[in-house]
This record gives C-alpha cells, structure tokens and sequence, in this order.
C-alpha cells in the first residue's frame, strides 16, 4: 500500500499544537484527494498517534459518512495523547470525539496492543475494541538454539504491567 509521511514539522515552522493539528488534516485531505478514497477503501494506522487521531477525525469530519473509507487506528499507548510540545491531553475528552464520529457514521475502528487498553478503549468509547499485539515473527523463535543455550529474556522499554512485565517473575 501507499504510505503517506507528513513533513517535518519544524521544517514547516510549526510551533502550537494547533499547528500540528491542521498539517495532519491537510495532509490526510490532501491523501484522500490524490488517491480516490472512498468508502471502499480503509485506512489503517498501526500506531496511531494524537495527530492522526485529530487529522483523521478533521479530515474525514468534512465529507459525507458515507462516503469515507473505514479508519483502523492500532493504539499502543505511547503518544497516543501527547502533543508537539509533550503535553499530556485528557483522553477522555479526544475518545469523546472519536465517539460522537462513530454514531455519526464515520467508520473508525480502534484497536489496542495490549488486552487491558483494549479494555479501558472500549469503554471510552462503548464500542467493540479488537487486541492487535505486536505480531510475532520467526525472528522470535528459538528454533536455532542447543539445548544447552542459555535462555534470554529481555524486557525492553518501561516496565509497563500492561505488557506484562509483572510476570516476569514468575515465568524466570
């Protein structure tokens, strides 16, 4: 498929969180204009951040339900709702947008990394919240190991209880 990158944002002199907003609309307007998207077609996000939550919802906010493609944005909690400038905005009140967007019609779909934000999502937004976990690969199996390898385990980034790092313990 096509990825879109949006400029760098101090190559365009964003400074406001407002700023960021309108270049993610325009960017994702200017998107669905140059590829013909309808509501045939979906837009997925696997890491969707504040700027493609507020972009899309602004960009799609001006058409026809209708006629939109689907919206499957992949939450994993890590700037979902931090601005340019690191502040940290109200959830609840953007997942209140995201809301009123779908009983509007527009066909956004959330998605989480981990089965306890799917959880709390779903309840933001009283609506069905699919888990999407980190897709494990053949670069994960120990399938080339001896017997006699040690085992390695890592918990790389912060140890977040969501992504089970509580369990640890006793799995070692």
């Amino acid at each position: 498929g096509n990825v879109m990158n949006l400029p760098d944002k101090a190559a365009d002199g964003i400074s406001t969180h407002r700023d960021a907003i309108n270049l993610s609309v325009r960017g994702f307007e200017d998107a669905i204009t140059r590829h013909s998207l309808s509501s045939e077609d979906c837009i997925f996000a696997p890491s969707a951040d504040l700027y493609t939550i507020l972009g899309l919802m602004g960009a799609l906010g001006k058409l026809d339900p209708a006629l939109t493609p689907k919206v499957v944005l992949r939450m994993i909690n890590v700037l979902d709702w931090t601005d340019i400038l690191g502040i940290q905005h109200d959830p609840s009140e953007i997942l209140g947008q995201v809301k009123k967007h779908i009983e509007s019609g527009y066909k956004f779909i959330l998605s989480a990394e981990t089965p306890i934000y799917a959880e709390w999502l779903a309840n933001q937004v009283e609506s069905f919240v699919p888990i999407l976990p980190y897709p494990l690969t053949e670069s994960f199996s120990n399938a080339n190991a001896a017997e006699d390898d040690p085992i390695v385990i890592s918990s790389l980034g912060s140890a977040r209880y969501d992504k089970g790092y509580l369990r640890l313990y006793d799995i070692i």
